[in-house]
Order: C-alpha cells, then structure tokens, then sequence
C-alpha cells in the first residue's frame, strides 16, 4: 500500500514537475528569442542611425559650392580651409563611433584631416594607414560618386590592424561637364568604439553578438579581437538565411548542445548583427530552479517515506505479530501472546488476542486434565477387572489342592505366593518396573508350577538394559495366563511358555509370550484379532465376559496409555501353538 501511494505521488509528482519545466523552458526560450530579436533590432536601427548622419552630413559637405570650389584650386582659398576643417572636427565630434576624416584630391593627396590618424607617431603606422586611405579611394572611384560602406583596417601603434568599417564616397564637379571627380572623403569609424558597442549588447551575460560578413560568413567583430576574420558558423551563405527562413532566428547543435542565433541584416550594406547564446545557458536559471526542486522534493519524499514507514510500522508490526501469533495457535501452541504497545484498535485487537490464546488455552488444559482423569479412570477398571479373574483362578487351584493328603505344605506356599501378589496389586501404584513385573510373574508362575506339575515349563530372557523401564503394573501377566489356561492346560503332554523382552528402538521395545500348546482356532483367532484391532474406549464393557478378556485388557491399557500405533498383536497356528506380541514406549 504505500509502494503504491509513493508510485502515485512521484508519478504526480514529476508530471507536474515535468510539464512545469517544460513550459517554463518553452517560455524562456520565447522571451529570450523576443528580447533577442529587439535588441537585435534597437542594436542596428542604432547603428544606422550613426551611419545615416553620417551619409546625410557627407551629402551637405559634398552639395556645398565653397567646398567645390576649394577642392579645384586650394590655393586661392585658404580661408575655407579653416572652415571645412573646422567643420569635418564637428562631424568627428557629433558621431562617438568616427575615428577619422579625411578628404583628399584627385591626385591622392590628403586636403582635410581630423581624428585620432593625425596623432600617429609610428611611421609604419601611417604608412599602413595611408594604404588603406588609397584603397578605399579606388572603391570610391569605382563607385563614381556614390556613398558605400566597406571593410577596412585601422592600425593600434605595433602597427596591428584590426577590422572596422568605413564610409568612402567620390566628390564630383557637379558644376563641369562630365562631372569629373574632384577629391574623395572617407570616414572610418573606430575599432575601439565599436568592439565596446558589441560588448554592450551582451543582455545579462548571456548572448554574445558579432557583425557577420553575409557574403562569407566570416566575423567582423565579435565579443573580442581574436575572433574578427574566423567563420561565424559552418553555413557560410548568411543571405541565405533571410530568404529560406521565415523567422529571424534558428537553433543549431553546437558542441553537443542547442545554441540560439538571432539575425538581423544592415540596410544597403552586405553586414549581419548576429546573437548567439547557448540554450543551456538561458536555462541556467530555471535548471537551477529544477536541480533544487529535485533536491527539496527526494528530501521531502525520503523524510516522507521514513515518516510513513515510522507510522506504518506502528500498524503493520502488531499485525506481523498477531499473525506470526495464529501460526502459532495453528500447531497447536496456545500458550502465546502478543505484546500491546498502543491504545488504539490495534492494540485493541491484541488484547483481544490474548484474551483469546489464554482462554483457548485454558479449555485446553481443562478438557487434556478431564481426559486425564477419564482415561485413569477407564485404566483402573479395566485393572479392577484382571485382579478378581486371577484372584478366582489361583483360589480354583488351591481349592482342588485341599482334597489331598500332605499338600499343607504346597497350599502354604501358594497362600504365601498369593498373598506377595495381592500386597503388589493393592499398593496403590500404577506403574513399575519391568523388574519388578518379572519378579511378580515368577510368584506368578511359581503357583501354576504347583497346579501343573511338569506339565508346566517357562523361560524368562530380559534385555539388562530393559529392567528398570517402567510398564503398566500387571502388563502382560494376564496374556502368560492365557497362554497356561488355553494352550497348556488344554495339552496332555503339557507345553513350554517363553518370555522374552527386547529393545525395538531408542524408543520402544517389544515383549514376547509365545507357547508350544494347542494354539488357537482359525475362526475363533480372527475374532479375537477383530477385537483388538477394532477396540476403542467407548465400546469396551466393564462386564464383558467373552472369552480373552485379559488380552483385551492389555490392548486396552496399552492404547490408552501410549497411543493408537501401540497395543496387542496375536498370532496362532492350530495345533503347534500361539504368540502375542506387546508393543510398548520405554
């Protein structure tokens, strides 16, 4: 039962629990893809922002007909050099992210400055730097007056290039024929600057942003400098994205985890503002949430678990016991009681228990010690019954003893014998030894060896071991009796009777009477063997006459005693004699 009520709790449980995470992460994952997707957005509407007014103030710049005018001839106009210069500082100045202007002629030659390059004191560092002035002044050529925002390098005084971006645009005479060009203006904007604008948008340590180049796929700028001119990802083709994937966003397997990328293109440019952040980082939080519940809820369960147990034990140990105790009662021990620890109906029904057991038992030895008394009862009957039988027949000798002359001396021998015999029957004792038994069958004999002369003869073998054994009192001396009066008496020639005790096992033994007289009618032997084998307590008669009442004494004695597997068994062949076998427990 609480198997099962732990099986539903921790099934709720973690559907619960399961559904929760599963939603929550889903939810994350939505806000983190929302709050991505406007930063992605407020980053570059910002950005372009930047670069519009710098489109916008180049435009004016270049619209001027003072500035026309010195770029044709500088010498007649030194005056407006202080102007333009003054005004391009401005430019500078108003814009966080410019690094440096520079306006050259059509020869090359560099007419206004401003920005961070005239400071340079590295020559190697200004030569790269005029490089690249001459590069990006052949793109504004090729452009033929029209504005475009490239790829550049700027120089730290190691003379390091690092990746920015620049503005370059061809001033033309808008005034001649042809429009020739005139000068070239280009405005870099500083690595510095915008390696701080990248970091910035890192939101709660989180995401990490690059400006992606879309025709490569290379990185422009990232969270640090080592990582400009490397592959963003394996998909080289970012313009791809923005035409198969209806979304600004997608999820990728990365170092055997799901990252998040977040996209956003630049207007009439060919860069990409990318976010980037591990799943298993925006749920750090709600994994955090989820490893304590874990935490909190096996502590909670297993303090459950111990709680539940601790109170079902107060109910599941007293009912072990009361059923260990009705096993008991089972084999027949009444004798058992259960301890009663509570006052509740489990201690109610153990105390009910042992009132029980002790009752049961209490019938119990009532009805064994009523038994007791009935089956001693039915023993001294049955004892009462052999004593005047033998009584009659040993008064029957000496009664045919006194017709004859000078036999005083043999009928005081029998009285003597006699009366040793009735002072052995009347001395109160049930039991004795076989010993004794023995020596009370020699008196026994001795009388009838008087009666029957040489007609008469006996042996006696008792197993040493076997004397002090205690038998019912007068055991098989009626079967000795039976064997004189049926078998000896009945011959001319008269007959032999053998006695012979022997141990069976270490708990029974056995004793044989066996005679060599006239043994027994078949039909009469099969009664007899009826009887003994058919006997019970409630059938027997105190006044039965039939013929072998001794025998059945004996049998009766035996089975009362010891138990139905003990008892009498006879067996006879007519003419040749008879033996009976007494099974009894040492």
């Amino acid at each position: 039962m609480l198997l099962s009520f732990f099986t539903i709790i921790i099934i709720t449980v973690l559907s619960l629990g399961i559904n929760f995470y599963v939603q929550t992460s889903a939810d994350i994952k939505k806000n983190a893809i929302s709050n991505m997707e406007r930063l992605v957005d407020q980053s570059v509407q910002t950005m372009e922002s930047h670069m519009d007014y710098t489109n916008k103030e180049t435009w004016n710049l270049f619209r001027d007909m003072d500035l026309q005018s010195l770029m044709k001839d500088y010498s007649k106009y030194p005056e407006k050099m202080s102007y333009f210069t003054f005004r391009i500082m401005d430019l500078a100045n108003n814009n966080p992210f410019i690094d440096a202007i520079v306006v050259r002629d059509s020869n090359g030659l560099s007419k206004l400055s401003a920005g961070a390059f005239r400071y340079f004191t590295n020559p190697g560092q200004l030569a790269s730097f005029e490089k690249e002035l001459d590069r990006l002044s052949k793109i504004a050529v090729q452009n033929d007056g029209k504005g475009a925002w490239v790829l550049s390098n700027t120089y730290d005084p190691k003379n390091q290039p690092y990746r920015t971006i620049a503005y370059t645009q061809a001033l033309k005479d808008v005034f001649g024929d042809f429009q020739p060009i005139i000068g070239m203006l280009t405005i870099q904007f500083s690595n510095e600057k915008l390696q701080e604008w990248i970091k910035s948008l890192k939101s709660n340590d989180q995401a990490d942003f690059y400006l992606i180049n879309k025709k490569d796929g290379t990185i422009v700028l990232g969270p640090d400098r080592a990582s400009a001119g490397k592959p963003f990802l394996n998909e080289q083709n970012f313009s791809e994205f923005e035409k198969t994937r209806p979304e600004p966003y997608f999820f990728i397997n990365e170092d055997n985890s799901q990252t998040l990328i977040v996209y956003k293109s630049f207007m009439n440019s060919d860069w990409m503002l990318v976010g980037k952040v591990p799943v298993n980082v925006l749920l750090a939080q709600v994994n955090s949430v989820a490893k304590r519940t874990i935490l909190i809820g096996l502590s909670a369960l297993l303090s459950t678990m111990l709680f539940a147990s601790f109170l079902s034990s107060r109910v599941l140990i007293p009912i072990k016991r009361l059923r260990k105790g009705m096993k008991q009662i089972e084999t027949g021990n009444y004798n058992i009681s259960v301890p009663v620890e509570t006052r509740d109906e489990i201690g109610y029904f153990c105390q009910s228990f042992n009132q029980m057991t002790h009752r049961i038992n209490h019938l119990v030895v009532q009805v064994y010690e009523t038994e007791l008394l009935k089956k001693d009862a039915e023993i001294k009957a049955l004892q009462s019954q052999m004593n005047p039988h033998f009584l009659y027949n040993t008064l029957g000798t000496i009664e045919s003893l006194a017709p004859v002359q000078g036999e005083g001396q043999m009928i005081s021998v029998m009285c003597r014998s006699l009366a040793q015999m009735l002072r052995y029957n009347i001395n109160g004792a049930s039991f004795s030894t076989l010993g004794e038994e023995i020596e009370q069958l020699e008196v026994y004999l001795s009388i009838q060896k008087i009666r029957y002369e040489t007609r008469l003869e006996y042996n006696i073998i008792v197993d040493p071991e076997l004397m002090e054994m205690r038998i019912p009192k007068l055991l098989f001396q009626p079967i000795v009796e039976n064997s004189i009066i049926h078998g000896i008496e009945r011959s001319r020639k008269g007959g032999t009777i053998q006695i012979e005790a022997v141990s069976i096992d270490e708990q029974d033994a056995m004793i044989k009477v066996t005679d060599n007289g006239g043994g027994m009618d078949p039909d009469k032997l099969k009664a007899l063997q009826l009887r003994l084998n058919t006997w019970s307590a409630s059938s027997y008669s105190s006044n039965n006459q039939q013929t072998s009442i001794g025998m059945v004494n004996v049998h009766a004695r035996l089975k009362l005693l010891y138990g139905e597997q003990y008892g009498v068994a006879i067996e006879s062949v007519f003419g040749e004699g008879t033996q009976v076998t007494i099974r009894l427990m040492k």
